[in-house]
């Protein structure tokens, strides 16, 4: 799974996101689309070295996370797209 470069999980009940996603280092795409059971993601996912597109649009529960999403948006992913607004290299 080295090599896996795009989940797609979209309107499913998942609360949370495993850890071991730091694992998948060849990641660009993780999209968690209209998941509004999504709580938290890993706190390690700024660690994913080649993630260009996070888009979690559709998971209000999510709202917490946004301040370091923005942290994290300008120093890896190139594009964190969320319900309210897109972040670009902001």
């Amino acid at each position: 799974m080295e090599n896996l470069r795009i989940i797609e999980v979209e309107e499913t009940a998942i609360q949370e996101l495993p850890s071991c996603i730091i694992n998948f280092s060849s990641l660009e795409v993780l999209v968690l689309k209209c998941c509004s059971n999504l709580k938290e993601l890993p706190i390690n996912i700024d660690m994913l070295p080649n993630l260009q597109l996070l888009d979690i649009s559709g998971c209000p529960q999510l709202q917490l996370f946004i301040k370091k999403l923005r942290r994290f948006s300008t120093q890896n992913c190139s594009t964190i797209l969320y319900k309210f607004s897109t972040i670009m290299n902001e």
